[in-house]
């Protein structure tokens, strides 16, 4: 919404009357183990917490818009086909050496360099950082595939997520993509050396039985849960899955991802603009990094929430045995994923607070708990700042964003003199 971009994110294309249920089953064709109603996008109404609200935008559509957003400042230049390879820094500058796809290299100076390169990407090794966690918890696979109206062969409805339970465990999950045909199944467990044959094979069980559709891609990958040790080495940085992976189970990564940018660009702003000193950037780290734990402990929790610890291998047998059994799932289920506050997880997406932070002043209030699943604003100095409507189409936090931002309430307003006084002294953007 800060950068413009809110509109083309909401309305790329996907059909705003598609069910988004979330629906358990053996397979399609099979049983019927549980379903969570979930709003489609047509049906959305305000939400209480923000201007905008959870929409679906699948990231083969939302990185070209970013991509958009990032080419339109006179500053950015994108490049391609190119690799990190070295790195050398000093009090003054990072040198950063690139290696291009036809083998010529080259020098880039520059004050600071941030490296948002993911897991797999050379920043972080390169600038000596290690990482702790949990580095392997299995292998996975993302099969996309395209169907011409799923829902013609099976009995479950369109839905937007399918969670896949049969004899040996829960097995995948299959979710809706573009609305218009195309799917991904999200694979658990040891997957990595699957053939095309089993990738077809794969998809027929989810169906539990043969249908007409075409592979469209298949992406294994390996679940981990690490956060780097550090998140900054001298001038260079870590943000995104370069400082912090973990599995996709609650839908965590890119709002995480997002926080990182947002917290460290303004402040290297300041310091390259001289109106804060460097030790600023001290702060960085400090604000993310239980930010981050938080996530993964959380995503972690989903995963394990996601795949139970039952004995499945009758789930999907016709007998007195299977029905007990899938009576006990389905009561399970009712426990673990009634309620919406289960799908869409305001404490985590928006109920983090700086509470430790070096440039924080406290103002002697008690903290809020640490409620991962609902969000009470709050004025809390390092919270988010509540959202209220001035007007219609204009949030109290449509406010932020560009410059530091005083807010002075009340009919009888505080005189803000002495503070704006001391900005402009300082050069301290101020609205």
């Amino acid at each position: 919404r800060q950068l413009g971009a809110s509109d083309r994110v909401r309305n790329w294309g996907f059909p705003p009357d598609h069910p988004l249920d979330n629906v358990f089953v053996t397979s399609l064709t099979g049983y019927e183990l549980g379903r969570f109603k979930m709003y489609s996008l047509g049906q959305a109404k305000d939400d209480p917490f923000s201007p905008e609200h959870q929409w679906h935008c699948p990231q083969v559509v939302f990185d070209p818009i970013l991509q958009e957003v990032a080419a339109s400042y006179a500053a950015t230049e994108i490049r391609y086909r190119t690799n990190l390879v070295a790195i050398e820094q000093d009090a003054e500058r990072v040198l950063a050496t690139v290696e291009n796809a036809d083998g010529t290299r080259e020098q880039i100076a520059a004050q600071y360099l941030i490296g948002c390169d993911g897991f797999g990407g050379s920043t972080r090794k390169l600038a000596g950082i290690g990482t702790h966690g949990t580095p392997f918890i299995d292998h996975s696979l993302n099969i996309e595939f395209r169907v011409d109206n799923m829902a013609q062969y099976h009995d479950k409805g369109t839905a937007g997520r399918y969670i896949c339970m049969d004899g040996e465990g829960t097995w995948g999950t299959c979710m809706v993509v573009d609305g218009k045909g195309l799917w991904r199944i999200l694979m658990y467990g040891d997957t990595e050396s699957l053939t095309a044959i089993e990738v077809d094979r794969v998809i027929r069980r989810l169906m539990g039985g043969d249908f007409p559709f075409e592979v469209v891609s298949c992406v294994p990958w390996s679940r981990r849960a690490l956060i780097a040790d550090r998140f900054r080495q001298g001038r260079v940085f870590l943000a995104g899955d370069a400082a912090h992976v973990h599995p996709p189970n609650g839908g965590f990564g890119m709002n995480t991802g997002i926080g990182d940018a947002a917290d460290l660009g303004w402040k290297l702003e300041a310091v390259i603009r001289g109106w804060a000193d460097p030790a600023l950037l001290d702060s960085y780290e400090s604000e993310r990094v239980p930010v981050c734990e938080r996530v993964i402990e959380e995503a972690m929790k989903e995963l394990r929430r996601l795949k139970g610890n039952i004995d499945l291998s009758k789930i999907a047998e016709a007998s007195p045995a299977g029905e007990a059994l899938r009576q006990r799932v389905r009561e399970r289920l009712r426990g673990e994923f009634s309620g919406s506050r289960v799908w869409h997880r305001w404490g985590i997406h928006l109920g983090a607070v700086y509470g430790d932070s070096p440039i924080i002043a406290n103002d002697g209030t008690t903290a809020p708990a640490d409620d991962t699943y609902d969000y009470t604003p709050s004025t809390r100095p390092g919270a988010r700042a509540p959202h209220l409507w001035l007007r219609p189409g204009v949030s109290i936090l449509d406010l932020f964003g560009r410059n530091h931002v005083l807010l002075r309430f009340g009919d009888d307003a505080p005189d803000a003199a002495l503070l704006r006084d001391a900005a402009l002294y300082r050069g301290v953007p101020l609205d």
